[in-house]
């Protein structure tokens, strides 16, 4: 019976995994020592970087509404001093 080490069973998750993990996989690779790196360390740091990605995403979304509302608000006072 063969031993599935956890390198072998760390490659495997990497493998299997989208392409939206591709930058992420590419550090694990050149930082962490495979031969060391558990699948659970390995799990922790793909929920790290897909919280950032979220986070990313909830304060671009956030930032948008502000935004066009500054502008709009800018337009009335502009207009407002014109007349």
């Amino acid at each position: 019976m063969e031993k599935i080490t956890n390198k072998k069973v760390v490659q495997k998750i990497l493998i299997t995994c989208t392409r939206k993990y591709d930058s992420t996989f590419y550090a694990i690779e050149e930082f962490k020592d495979l031969e060391k790196l558990t699948p659970i360390e390995l799990m922790g740091s793909l929920e790290a970087h897909e919280k950032r990605l979220n986070r990313r995403h909830e304060n671009t979304t956030e930032n948008a509404f502000p935004s066009k509302t500054n502008t709009r608000s800018q337009k009335l006072k502009e207009s407002g001093r014109k007349n």
